[in-house]
């Protein structure tokens, strides 16, 4: 049964990588074609003005389809062991942000659905912490705000990142803080400094704090190379991934 499972894992992995590849070049020639889309306002002043010419040469609508995703690979080191992953580091602790790969709908009024499929340790496998699939979500602006109907993420205290998705309803009490500093003012490099410090009431996280200093380094506009050193209340460890961006 092991071998089955690390086997899917394996496939999992494969078919996110090749749609994500696919979804890159996609993404470059639909950047290219929205660039060069006129506005809306050239657009209502040809039909406006009867410039049956100037109409005919507009390009169509583009699609309100897209695919996006995000890839990690890394590892994170500590004095007596190292460990590999699929999934993003997060404040040197553990795997935290989701390897992905995303189809999603955006509609007239702000109106957009998502589904999408984690491909790292944290969606598969049987020991895996989360349940398939990582996003299933409809929503619709309303008058005071949003409506979001499914499976989406759900912040984890002050939205530093986003710790899961859940069905249902979620009530707790929980005592997060940090502060974060970073520097943007190189062009591809961007060091950051970091302290967290929490305390869950409701024992589901315990009780911990770190401090982390950090740097990402930009290789191209879809890939950067991310590492650090934390020190923590349990360990001291450092990390170092490499991170895919597509569709976004």
């Amino acid at each position: 049964m092991k071998g089955f499972e690390n086997r899917k894992l394996i496939l999992t992995r494969a078919a996110g990588l090749v749609v994500l590849l696919w979804a890159a070049a996609a993404g470059t020639v639909f950047a290219e074609e929205r660039a060069a889309a006129p506005d809306r306002e050239v657009m209502a002043s040809a039909a406006g003005a009867g410039d049956k010419s100037l109409a005919e040469s507009l390009p169509s609508q583009l699609t309100p389809w897209s695919l996006q995703g995000e890839y990690y690979w890394g590892m994170i080191h500590n004095r007596e062991s190292e460990t590999r992953f699929w999934d993003g580091c997060w404040a040197g602790i553990g795997a935290a942000f989701p390897s992905y790969a995303a189809l999603q709908w955006q509609g007239a009024g702000d109106r957009k659905a998502r589904i999408s499929v984690g491909l790292g340790e944290l969606y598969n496998g049987r020991e895996a912490p989360f349940s398939q699939p990582a996003e299933d979500y409809y929503e619709t602006p309303l008058r005071s705000g949003a409506l979001t109907a499914g499976k989406f993420y759900v912040p984890f205290a002050l939205q530093e990142w986003e710790y899961e998705t859940r069905y249902g309803l979620m009530y707790g009490s929980f005592d997060f803080a940090f502060a974060r500093l970073s520097y943007a003012g190189a062009k591809r490099i961007t060091p950051h400094a970091a302290v967290y410090r929490w305390k869950d009431r409701a024992e589901e996280f315990g009780t911990y704090h770190t401090a982390v200093v950090g740097v990402s380094y930009a290789v191209t506009p879809y890939m950067a190379l991310e590492g650090g050193y934390g020190s923590g209340s349990d360990k001291s460890k450092w990390w170092l991934q490499a991170h895919w961006t597509f569709g976004q």
